[in-house]
């Protein structure tokens, strides 16, 4: 009973800092305005989450997680390779757009957060990282890429492409999710030998 009413108002500090972060911004929003939104006290607060980064992090993670799921099934109508590769992408690109300054705010502050938040967003990308490695391999295996291709090197080479290109494309004031996407299936045809 008691875990259930703990997960529960964790589950509350999230839906209301989400939408408050969505509404405010990180700098507009306060750990005291989310308790008071989740009916809380600020002491709660810190008990689920260590700081406002982390709160942060697990606020989005799981809208980062369905936009990975939509992309991978996008991507299962799709013969290229390459394109596979970039339907997720794309599909977080788009996600990012809506809301680039949250994004910045997003990115920037997951890459530094610890603890709990910190596996969470490793898990992700590990994940994410394995399922590109097990495209690449199917790639590979059908003869869309040379046998000489190291797919696990190329997997991680994708994934600080995709970083590289999204730090890139957040630094202007509006993301051009075409054109980052143009630019990352560039660097995926050279780093898998394709023209």
């Amino acid at each position: 009973m008691r875990a259930q009413a703990k997960a529960q108002t964790r589950a509350r500090i999230l839906a209301h800092a989400r939408s408050l972060f969505a509404e405010r911004g990180f700098q507009g929003t306060t750990i005291s305005a989310i308790a008071k939104a989740a009916q809380v006290s600020v002491g709660s607060v810190h008990a689920h989450f260590e700081d406002k980064d982390t709160l942060l992090a697990f606020a989005f993670h799981a809208d980062l997680d369905e936009r990975i799921a939509q992309g991978w099934l996008r991507a299962e109508d799709l013969a290229d390779p390459i394109e596979r590769l970039l339907a997720p992408v794309t599909a977080l690109l788009e996600w990012y757009a809506q809301d680039p300054e949250l994004a910045r705010d997003l990115v920037s502050r997951s890459l530094f957060v610890k603890g709990e938040a910190r596996a969470a967003f490793d898990a992700q990308i590990a994940g994410f990282t394995a399922r590109v490695a097990g495209e690449l391999h199917t790639a590979q295996d059908c003869g869309h890429i040379g046998e000489d291709i190291p797919v696990q090197l190329a997997a991680h080479g994708f994934m600080a492409d995709y970083f590289a290109t999204l730090l890139g494309g957040l630094r202007e004031d509006e993301l051009l999710v075409q054109e980052l996407v143009g630019q990352l299936r560039a660097l995926t045809r050279l780093r898998c030998g394709l023209r």
